[in-house]
């Protein structure tokens, strides 16, 4: 295994990761060339969700943002799916309860409603690569990452109405950003199922690729990402979700505090540099 790929998971003391393959029930994780992948890894339960995919999941994304090779995360599902939601054959009662356990913990720590926090919390640019079907949990997966590549098999649907529920984990507060309130009602309200092309008119994500070339297409982003200034694209991260609820006013003394921040690190310096000498910039994170 070359040092550029190291798979594993994370301590929550927030040591640095160990090399070697330790694994987990229901995830994998791999860092390589600047880019986490964390893969939900339950194909035979088409990803769906269980108080140990909570667990996984939590440690994963506290492992992402640790780790000091990633830059940019990718999520995604193993097999046909992305990820279909709670897993109906599990007993509701059990994860309530360890969503509860969890909540009493920090954002990037896990939980049933908490997932969704976890990915946000994230300092790193996030893509959810959505393979197959994201259905209610799932589809909150995707809609907390910053970018959505979807395969042209990918499908998206909610289906909390057709047993009986509403959306949870943050869901109506996400889909009404992506596509706004009518829309949220629409596809809320009638628990339709959209493909990939109905949902990029929706805005629902930001690229539909050819199924085979979805990892390739969205690696390709991820790389474009992973070679920018890191400090500026976290700040850039909180600028922009900040700038979303916030009045203008707001968002411009916002912007200036955290762009004082960045004309202070070695980046904007070497940015500068690169851009007289008609170069790449070459970006350490400092």
């Amino acid at each position: 295994m070359d040092a550029g790929t190291r798979l594993g998971h994370v301590e929550s003391s927030g040591r640095r990761p160990a090399g070697g393959h330790v694994g987990y029930e229901t995830m994998t994780y791999e860092t390589r060339d600047g880019i986490a992948t964390i893969t939900m890894n339950r194909p035979e339960r088409s990803n769906a969700m269980n108080a140990q995919w909570f667990q996984d999941f939590g440690a994963a994304l506290e492992r992402a943002n640790l780790d000091p090779e990633a830059r940019v995360v990718i999520i995604t599902g193993a097999g046909k799916a992305f990820c279909t939601g709670g897993d109906m054959k599990e007993p509701i009662p059990e994860l309530l309860t360890e969503g509860e356990r969890q909540l009493r913990r920090s954002p990037l720590s896990g939980g049933l409603p908490m997932f969704t926090l976890q990915i946000r919390a994230l300092e790193k640019p996030s893509i959810a690569v959505v393979n197959g079907a994201a259905a209610g949990g799932g589809l909150a997966v995707a809609l907390a990452c910053d970018v959505i590549v979807a395969s042209e098999r990918a499908r998206f649907a909610l289906g909390y109405i057709d047993r009986g529920l509403i959306p949870d984990s943050g869901t109506t507060h996400l889909l009404t950003q992506a596509v706004g309130l009518h829309r949220a009602c629409e596809l809320v309200f009638s628990g339709e199922v959209l493909d990939a092309a109905r949902a990029f008119e929706y805005g629902l994500c930001n690229r539909v690729v050819a199924h085979d070339e979805l990892m390739v297409s969205a690696r390709g982003l991820a790389s474009v990402m992973a070679r920018k200034a890191p400090v500026a694209l976290r700040l850039s991260k909180r600028a922009l979700y900040r700038g979303a609820e916030s009045d203008l006013a707001t968002a411009v003394d916002y912007e200036l505090f955290l762009m004082h921040h960045c004309a202070q690190t070695a980046d904007f310096a070497e940015g500068k540099e690169a851009f007289v000498e008609k170069r790449d910039a070459a970006f350490q994170g400092d």
